[in-house]
């Protein structure tokens, strides 16, 4: 004989107080979003998938749940179906009324004069059996009297002696299950346990079950009934009853059914006992809640059970209205429209409602600029000096926070209203600048109506005229003050470098670096593509020798060393960072007077350097990477005699210069160094480099000169890294 396990309840779906009540058919709709509802009534052809609906399972829930499901939308609970399954009955506290029968187990502690610690089990005949004391009859006894009946049996054999007794191991009993019960049969439950006790250790009434009356019978005789709204909707179990074995408990067929739904503090289906008005449902159901619009309630019901209809009814009738089986009563939500005031908004972090009051226009709105300074512009604001001040010397992270801060700024030249129809609901965009509102002109300060949306932006969610955005530079080096300045608008790194203050006496205009970062993505696009390019062919060139090759002669060996060659130098150019340097073009005896009157971009750099007082050689000669002092009287090709010369397998007729300006100086139109341009002065910061000799028949000439790779690199010391070596 097995004790009956309680099922798990099935989770109930939770309900949708919010969903529009002419939802479609078999679907089911998530929580209701004002703004994502605007934006499916807008897009009507989105609402499948924006709404995410799930159609109604047609074999889940009892029949009236998929009647409420294929009107609303959504399954709505049961009330009470899963508030059942509080605890199994053998949680139950034993009572002092409780009658204590076979089975049963008592805990005796004795102490005085003698010491006892016992367990006593209750045995067919009623009694319990302690040594050298006998058998005590107590089956029938009330729990709360059995120290008292034990007590006086062993006084007869034990003087000065204390007792206490407690309920051990309770004994089982069954019952029965039947009708409408979640799962109906025979239950073991203790036998202190009660009717509710019963049903919460079966997991509960069925779907099809009623709660309002659930009867025990016992003998076939009807003992009581028992309405579990009582201890649901008022916590009163007064009328619980205690079951014996072989009782029956018997749950109905579930009578009437009402389903509430929207702003009701509980949505669910609601059983009648029959007689009901719609306020007296309301209140079972908690009443309103707070976002109950006041008003109509919509009423569905089944007609001569026929058809279905719909009607209306003032929620000043409800207390009138009759309620009948198979009712819908849906309780509308309160309108999210403001009524008598205007909106001010913006990214920063301002959200403000103030009554609108007749004349009013943008300046009574914005009292002043300080009014739309929130606690989130300041925080940006911190944030970036606290970004900076982490950034410790980091020129670019500061210059970055910088222009980020301006980006965030408040947008003076234009705000927007969004102004609604009050009949037909369009709503239009009207635009005016915000410092002339804030002035009171009389064009830019408009006049408000009521429910107006007026919008505040930032300069980063416009984009501005050239003009009016906010951009910097950076200028350094042998300048008067060195700093970040703000470009006006189509100003010249002339007109820049003379608000620096002009440059300095060590300064030499000639090495002059501009970096621009356009110029730089540029440049860096160019290497790759160079790089892929002489991938491609050099792997084009290695099949074809492998192809031709029948042994490994020393042809053989003397193209795999260039190939190696060639691998290690398409390597540097992937590596080579460029600089975005921009080749000012002007004479080594400049001025700042001879800088170009170019057009300066957001983010560029200026660097003025002191003249050099060295020379550089580099590449294929003796003494490589050497730097020598300057002398105004010694040509390329001194310097080039005091490195050690050329070593073997040196390119001799294709020695190039790279000068401080960042050109590259040659004497033909291929761009190389030879014969007599070799006696030409040398200047300063010059870097003379030598290549070495390679195979015509290798990769390198058969897929470009060394002068298209200089032109890839276009300036700097990039070159140098790469071909230097």
């Amino acid at each position: 004989m097995s004790c009956y396990a309680a099922p798990t309840p099935t989770p109930t779906p939770t309900p949708t107080p919010s969903v529009p009540f002419s939802a479609t058919a078999g679907q089911t709709l998530p929580a209701y979003n004002p703004i994502a509802d605007s934006t499916l009534r807008q897009n009507p052809a989105a609402n499948v998938q924006s709404a995410n609906i799930v159609p109604c399972s047609s074999g889940d829930g009892s029949p009236f749940q998929r009647l409420v499901c294929d009107s609303l939308g959504h399954m709505l609970p049961i009330y009470g179906e899963n508030l059942l399954n509080f605890a199994a009955a053998s949680d139950v506290e034993v009572s002092a009324d409780y009658p204590v029968g076979p089975g049963d187990e008592l805990l005796l502690k004795v102490w005085g004069s003698v010491d006892l610690s016992s367990r006593l089990v209750v045995d067919r005949n009623g009694a319990v059996f302690i040594p050298n004391v006998g058998n005590i009859p107590v089956a029938g006894t009330p729990f709360g009297q059995m120290n008292n009946v034990i007590g006086k049996a062993i006084a007869v054999y034990y003087k000065d002696l204390k007792i206490a007794i407690s309920m051990g191991q309770i004994r089982s009993i069954a019952v029965y299950m039947t009708g409408m019960s979640k799962v109906p049969g025979r239950l073991m439950v203790n036998s202190n346990s009660t009717l509710l006790n019963a049903v919460m250790a079966a997991g509960g009434v069925g779907p099809q079950g009623s709660l309002r009356k659930i009867e025990l019978r016992r003998m076939g005789q009807l003992i009581g009934t028992f309405d579990l709204y009582d201890l649901l909707l008022k916590g009163d179990k007064s009328k619980d009853l205690r079951v014996q074995s072989g009782d029956v408990i018997f749950v109905p067929p579930v009578g009437p059914q009402v389903a509430l739904l929207g702003t009701v503090k509980q949505p669910a289906i609601y059983e009648l006992k029959g007689g009901e008005s719609a306020h007296d449902l309301l209140l079972l159901a908690g009443g309103e809640t707070i976002l109950n619009r006041a008003g109509l309630v919509q009423v569905e019901q089944i007609k001569d059970r026929k058809i279905r209809s719909a009607k209306t009814v003032q929620q000043a009738d409800l207390a009138t209205f009759k309620l009948s089986n198979g009712d819908i009563l849906k309780w509308t939500e309160l309108s999210l429209e403001y009524s008598g005031v205007v909106n001010l908004r913006s990214s920063l972090g301002l959200a403000v409602r103030e009554a609108w009051t007749p004349g009013m226009k943008v300046s009574d709105l914005i009292r002043s600029p300080d009014y739309l300074l929130t606690p989130k512009y300041w925080a940006n604001l911190n944030q970036g000096i606290f970004t900076a001040a982490q950034a410790g010397g980091e020129q670019d992270k500061q210059i970055r926070t910088l222009t980020q801060q301006v980006g965030q700024e408040i947008n003076w030249e234009y705000a927007s209203i969004q102004r609604r129809d009050p009949k037909t609901f369009v709503a239009t965009l009207i635009g005016f600048n915000l410092a002339k509102a804030l002035q009171k002109d009389p064009k830019a300060d408009v006049e408000l109506q009521a429910d107006d949306v007026v919008t505040i932006f930032t300069r980063n969610e416009l984009r501005a005229p050239a003009a009016t955005q906010g951009k910097f530079v950076t200028i350094e080096g042998e300048v008067a003050v060195p700093g970040v300045y703000q470009l006006k608008a189509n100003e010249t790194l002339q007109d820049v470098v003379a608000r620096a203050g002009g440059v300095t006496d060590e300064a030499w205009i000639f090495a002059a670096e501009l970096g621009r970062e356009s110029v730089r993505v540029q440049q860096r696009k160019s290497l790759n593509e160079m790089a892929d390019e002489m991938e491609a062919a050099a792997l084009e060139l290695q099949s074809k020798t492998l192809q031709n090759a029948t042994m490994l002669t020393g042809g053989d060996l003397a193209a795999k060393g260039q190939s190696a060659l060639g691998t290690a130098v398409i390597a540097k150019i992937r590596n080579t960072q460029p600089t975005g340097r921009i080749v000012l073009g002007v004479a080594p005896d400049a001025s700042e007077l001879d800088l170009p009157d170019a057009i300066l971009e957001d983010g560029d750099r200026f660097f003025v350097p002191r003249k050099p007082s060295t020379v550089v050689v580099a590449g294929h000669v003796f003494n490589r990477n050497s730097a020598f002092l300057f002398n105004s009287n010694k040509t390329l090709a001194d310097y080039l005699n005091m490195a050690g010369g050329f070593k073997e397998g040196a390119n001799q007729d294709q020695v190039y210069v790279m000068r401080a300006d960042g050109s590259i100086m040659g004497s033909n139109n291929k761009g190389w160094m030879s014969g007599n341009a070799l006696n030409q002065r040398a200047l300063p910061g010059d870097t003379i480099i030598v290549p070495q000799e390679l195979d015509k028949k290798t990769w390198v000439k058969g897929l470009m000169d060394w002068t298209q790779i200089l032109s890839n690199f276009a300036t700097g010391i990039a070159a140098i890294s790469v071909l230097g070596d």
